[in-house]
């Protein structure tokens, strides 16, 4: 921003600050010696606590009738006093200027907008016209139902559109009254009719599951009195709330559904108030937002929220009536200033007062399943100790205060504030538990507190986290404390048998432990069963089995991340006992990533090592056992004792027609002949503890605990002769041992190298080093270290570092070669495999830290603290750059294309065992790719773009990729690219002259033949012909042909709300569109002709991201709260048969084969399953049959199962 030349004659040198930034910095400091908080100093100076937060953070300066509370904060803070006052004064005229005065904000930021915010309230007339209509039409007893995205403007729709506009005296609906209820104040007085109660964010009023309360607010709505119409809004994820009341089947024929604003709505939300105050905004910022809002719309929901706040933030910046493109870009656009505002607050606040911000956040969360959701608390609960931190959170419009309650201002924050998603991630498992806390206080309260509804053991557990953090408290309502309080009460007598029954099952297998959760997870369900079967008894049973099968599909969801062979089987059980659309779900979602065959075993250091075609697999365990299995088969095992101590060192090579096994750890550092019955055949460190080893043709060597590695020559192995111990100079472990060839690494500190009698060293600070491998050939060293890498070394000459392998969490405990791809294995529970670039190409998950990798016919083989062994599939699926936005390309037969934001296409093969990478394309030189591609039918040539507008035509033979042909059609990248089955027609839209080119191809170049005026951001090609279908930017769906001179518009498809999705299926003959408000409508094409009545309706519960049909006909849909949806072939008109969360932002699919490939912000794609009978016989052929569900009470975990370990191995 241009600073303006001052109007006094006081020179810049004279001045104690010449900028906002020097302000910014000066106030800080000053407040951070003198100990105010921003409460404190605000009540000094008599200001709201808003206004000084926004001076402090520089988001307004302080305006001419402020000048004297400025003054007296300048004393507060002692910067100035008596004359000197007046230098800052004069310094805040020449940044600010005398001449302007700041006006109040038209926009609200997060928070919703209320009925005091109508007369801003703009761009949704035709909504709230809509929802008049409903209210004026409603019957008696019938409720009115908003349903719509998170951040798709609900609330604010209710606050200022229904309460606001609609209730005026010159609006649609006056003479009525209008007023909010709660689940907590159902019994407050009604005003008289005609009159409408709003129940905003019903699922944040009703814990999931809790169908009594969910039961007594509906009897409430249904018997309102005549005249008295009921308005609940609830989120789209949560539709299954409403969904699930009979008594509310006729609203739901047809609720009012919010959808996200167009562009053009999106452009009047943000010019019309501007204008309102006096103020404009720069053409260059109009055309900023335009591109924002297209590309937002096609990569997210949820728009509202952060266009106000950016809107908010830019006006705030704003000195001279004039919002510019400069100011928005600086607070970060769209989304971009959310984590900087919250950051910006919290960084500024003591260390006590941030964990305090971190507890009020987190207990207005709640999870489901993978979502989280807001949740909202009377602020009387709200300990007077939190008082002055909430205020301060909503001054700077993070938390929102509305009818007395306390909620996170909106769920945008909960996306877009890095720090706070860190905090969900740290205390998942902790958030869960308070789910489930919350859940059972619901019941409690909902049985007037009856004593048999307590659960002493969940009493305890937060009663003992209570001790240890009494802030924790701040988190909990007073019926959540009364709950834990008299849970306690109740326990007590109960302790000692809880702690025995807690050791026993520590010492369980994990199976076991997982088991005994269930069991305590369904206490809650089995007690609220005991309750309702006493109100119906027909179906009782079915019930009951839908409910646990239910539960453990969510349970099956939740050990995804610890554990998903377990997690496999439990989805199994829950399928076995009733076919829900849950458990079908869970069982899909289970099988998603490669699932290893596994051998269980005792916890502890878990070694494994094999032949190199697999027929041998030896692991030694933290028990002193030696386990060989043979044949391939993990299940087929004999075991041996090599110790009374842990084992910590494996080997296993073949030799002359013998398969020989070195085993190290406490009190042994062995040679085993394991070809049939094991021998030992030499121990060499019985009084010592080995902790690596290495085994070559000829030479046998064991890292010891003292820093000396132990050689034995074993040119004949039964007779091996010890040599020489080389001595690492370091007194500890040896962790650091490999050799190949004649090449021998060691270290406890330094790393040695010996090598045809050239010793080197390569300098490693002491304990950073934990594990090494090197190539076949000796040529390559990799060292796995502490510090989450692992280092590379070029030993082929001179020894040279390379580039190191990153992505871990934590320490790297193992690394081997294979061939030039390493596989490494870190504490953080993940392998993950490397090309010889260092391109990640595969990352396998473990529940615990992985103590051992090897590699056993081409497939990799792990060990990890849990016991297990883990032999994983050999087939690996696409790996793409870490937070990498990956979209769904065209679905081609036996083709897949994935387009990763700038990046060039890439095309897979799909065959059964995943997707096989192919015909790698090459971009021309001086040219940067753009997110877009393109593939025919006949897969003879892809086509991609430039960020500059030429369209690259690769040619396709052979599964290989020629180079590219260039043909210049834009001038800038195109957003939409697509070509018709045949290969003939082009589609290309320009985003600067907002048109779209019709090109046609000649040979590998394309030509244009024609333009369409206007914004079409999505397209499809119609059957194999010039005539296509796209999105308007009107709203609607256009059907256009090409009739060789020119593009004539032949149908129209009218849309409630903006197209989002609109995709030509040629296997089923139909045309998709789906629009933003959930709608999602088929429409039967007939040589080339297109039915405007659809054939197929469907109403999602949230916007449609994208549709792909399979060449058998199966339908598969992403919506915008990730998940995927499938439909059968022949059952387009009935609901989804599956209906699973992907566990990332999704954006795309594509159909491959019988498999579906959903895209978006994850770094791994992976071919999904469609049919859960299929994927049942898989696991249970695998892994045995389904067991069924444990009964009675059971006891939670000990400990946090997500908490990993990080470390070194074991040590004695």
């Amino acid at each position: 921003m241009t600073e303006r030349s001052p109007d006094s004659g006081t020179g810049p040198a004279d001045l104690p600050f010449h900028s906002r930034d020097t302000l910014i910095s000066l106030l800080r400091e000053a407040r951070a010696r003198s100990g105010y908080s921003v409460r404190r100093l605000a009540d000094a100076v008599e200001l709201p606590p808003s206004t000084v937060h926004g001076w402090l953070t520089g988001r307004h300066l302080p305006t001419p009738q402020l000048r004297d509370q400025f003054v007296a904060v300048l004393a507060a803070l002692d910067l100035a006093h008596g004359d000197q006052a007046e230098e800052w004064l004069s310094a805040l005229a020449r940044i600010s200027g005398d001449a302007f005065v700041a006006k109040p904000a038209p926009f609200v930021g997060l928070r919703p907008y209320e009925a005091t915010d109508a007369a801003d309230f703009v761009g949704r007339d035709d909504l709230i016209e809509l929802l008049a209509r409903r209210i004026r039409e409603a019957g008696p007893g019938e409720p009115v139902i908003v349903v719509g995205a998170s951040g798709s403007g609900k609330s604010s729709l209710l606050g200022a559109g229904l309460l606001g506009t609609a209730l005026a005296e010159d609006g649609a609906l006056a003479g009525y009254q209008g007023v909010r209820r709660y689940v907590d104040d159902l019994t407050a007085e009604l005003p008289p009719a005609p009159a409408v109660v709003v129940i905003d964010q019903l699922e944040d009023q009703i814990v999931r599951g809790d169908r009594a309360g969910a039961e007594r607010l509906f009897d409430w709505v249904l018997n309102l009195p005549a005249g008295v119409v009921p308005v609940l809004a609830v989120r789209a994820d949560a539709f299954d709330i409403v969904v699930a009341e009979p008594r509310f089947a006729a609203a739901l024929r047809s609720p009012v559904i919010v959808g996200e604003p167009t562009i053009a709505e999106c452009l009047e939300i943000a010019l019309r108030p501007t204008e309102r105050a006096g103020y404009r905004v720069e053409p260059a910022l109009r055309d900023v937002l335009v591109e924002d809002i297209a590309q937002f719309h096609r990569t997210s929901h949820g728009i509202l929220p952060l266009l106000s706040n950016a809107l908010l933030a830019t006006w705030d910046r704003c000195d001279d009536g004039i919002l510019r493109v400069a100011d928005y870009l600086a607070i970060g656009g769209l989304g971009g200033g959310l984590n900087a505002i919250a950051e910006d607050l919290y960084s500024g606040l003591d260390e006590a007062r941030q964990t305090n911000v971190k507890h009020i956040f987190l207990s207005l969360l709640e999870i489901s399943g993978e979502q989280l959701s807001r949740r909202s608390v009377p602020i009387d609960d709200v300990p007077e100790a939190l008082r002055d931190v909430v205020d301060l959170l909503v001054s700077a419009r993070l938390l929102h205060i509305g009818d007395g309650r306390l909620m996170i201002s909106h769920e945008s924050l909960i996306r877009h504030w890095l720090r706070l998603r860190e905090w969900v991630e740290d205390e998942s498992m902790w958030l869960r538990y308070l789910q489930q806390l919350r859940a059972a206080t619901s019941v409690w309260v909902t049985a007037e507190r009856d004593p048999e509804m307590l659960v002493p053991v969940m009493g305890l557990a937060w009663q003992e986290r209570l001790e240890k953090d009494a802030a924790l408290g701040g988190v909990l309502t007073r019926d959540e404390m009364d709950f834990v309080a008299a849970s306690v009460k109740r326990g007590r007598a109960q302790l000692d048998a809880e702690r025995s029954t807690n050791r026993r099952l520590r010492r369980s297998s994990r199976t076991a432990w997982a088991t005994t959760a269930i069991a305590a997870l369904l206490a809650i369900a089995t007690t609220l069963a005991a309750v309702w079967a006493q109100q119906a008894s027909i179906g009782a049973e079915a019930a009951s089995r839908e409910a646990q099968s239910r539960q453990l599909a969510l349970v099956a969801t939740d050990l995804l991340e610890t554990d998903r062979n377990l997690a496999a089987q439990f989805a199994v059980a829950g399928h076995e006992l009733a076919d829900t659309l849950e458990s079908r779900s869970a069982v899909i979602r289970t099988f998603v990533e490669p699932m290893p065959t596994r051998q269980l075993g005792s916890s502890g250091t878990t070694m494994v090592a094999a032949t190199a075609d697999g027929g041998v697999i030896v692991t030694a365990r933290g028990d002193g056992q030696l386990t060989i299995a043979r044949d391939g088969e993990l299940a087929a095992r004999e075991t041996v004792t090599v110790s009374d101590g842990q084992l910590f060192a494996l080997q296993v090579r073949e030799l002359g027609g013998r398969i020989l096994a070195a085993v190290g750890g406490q009190r042994t550092a062995s040679l085993w002949d394991i070809t049939s019955e094991p021998q030992r055949l030499g121990e060499f460190g019985a009084e010592s503890v080995a902790y690596s080893a290495v085994l070559t043709e000829d030479l046998l060597a064991f890292g010891l605990l003292d820093g000396t590695v132990a050689r034995i020559d074993i040119s004949d192995p039964a007779t091996p002769r010890e040599l020489a111990a080389y001595d690492t100079g370091v007194d500890a472990p040896v962790y650091v041992l490999a050799a190949a060839g004649r090449t021998l690494v060691y270290g406890a500190g330094d790393v040695h190298i010996e090598r045809d009698g050239d010793p080197q060293r390569i300098e490693v600070e002491a304990g950073t080093a934990l594990s090494a491998a090197l190539s076949d050939d000796g040529s390559q060293l990799a060292l796995g270290t502490s510090n989450g890498t692992v280092r590379r070394f070029d030993l082929g000459g001179k020894t040279q570092e390379m580039e190191p392998l990153t992505g871990f969490g934590s320490y790297v405990n193992a690394v081997t070669y294979d061939n030039d791809q390493v596989v490494a294995g870190s504490s953080d529970g993940s392998v993950a495999v490397f090309d010889a670039a260092g391109t990640q190409l595969a990352h396998l998950h473990h529940p615990e830290p992985v103590t051992s990798v090897a590699m056993a016919a081409g497939r990799v083989l792990s060990g990890a603290l849990d016991g297990a062994v883990r032999w994983w599939p050999e087939e690996i699926s696409p790996l793409l750059d870490d937070q990498q936005i990956v979209f769904a390309g065209p679905a081609t037969p036996g083709w897949a294309m994935l387009l990763p934001r700038r990046e060039l296409p890439r095309l897979f093969k799909v065959s059964s065992s995943g997707l096989h990478p192919v015909a790698s394309l090459q971009l021309p030189d001086g040219l940067a790719p753009a997110t877009a591609g393109a593939m025919p039918a006949s897969a003879e040539f892809v086509v991609g773009a430039s960020q500059s507008g030429e369209v690259l035509t690769w040619p396709l033979e052979n599964e290989s990729a020629g180079q590219a042909v260039v043909s210049k059609l834009t001038q800038d990248q195109p957003s939409l690219l697509e070509v018709s089955a045949s290969g003939e027609f082009l589609l290309a839209n320009r985003t600067r002259k907002s048109d779209v080119v019709i090109a046609r191809r000649d040979g590998l170049s394309w030509r244009e033949v024609a333009t369409l005026d206007g914004w079409h951001h999505v397209a499809s090609f119609i059957d194999d012909t010039p005539t296509f279908a796209t999105a308007t930017e009107q709203g609607n769906v256009a059907i256009w042909r090409w009739d060789g001179t020119s593009v004539v518009r032949i149908a129209s498809i009218e849309c409630d709300a903006a197209p989002s999705v609109v995709k030509y299926s040629p296997s089923q003959h139909l045309l998709w569109v789906a629009e933003n408000g959930g709608e999602l409508r088929g429409f039967r094409v007939t040589g080339g002709s297109v039915s405007t009545e659809p054939e197929v309706r469907y109403r999602a519960a949230t916007s449609i991201q994208d549709v792909s049909a399979s060449e058998d006909g199966w339908l598969y849909a992403v919506d915008s709260e990730s998940r995927l949806l499938v439909w059968p072939a022949g059952e387009l008109t009935s609901d989804p048969t599956l209906s699973v969360p992907l566990g990332f932002r999704a954006i795309g699919v594509t159909a491959a084969g019988t498999e579906i490939i959903p895209t978006g912000m994850s770094p791994r794609m992976w071919p999904w399953q469609r049919e859960p009978g299929e994927v049942r016989r898989v696991v249970c052929a695998d892994r045995g049959e389904a067991s069924p569900p444990p009964n009675g009470r059971g006891s939670p975990p000990a400990s946090n199962p997500l908490i990993r370990a990080g470390g070194k191995r074991r040590t004695s």
